[in-house]
């Protein structure tokens, strides 16, 4: 194969959806926690949830242009 220099190329594409070629198991993107860190996210989210609803939205809300 000999090379000219610089150039370019040119296709057509087809843009279509392809169908998985394997099954996606429902772990795939998150690994289930390890018992303690499940125990964790469920005693400190009810508590992060509350502060974001409490204290944080309102802030956004009060300092959003509008």
């Amino acid at each position: 194969m000999t090379y000219d220099g610089e150039g370019f190329v040119l296709t057509d594409l087809e843009f279509s959806r392809v169908p998985p070629s394997e099954v996606i198991p429902e772990s795939f993107w998150i690994e289930p926690l390890p018992s303690i860190a499940a125990h964790a996210w469920d005693a400190l989210g009810k508590m992060g949830s509350d502060y974001y609803g409490t204290t944080m939205k309102p802030m956004l809300l009060q300092t959003r242009p509008d």
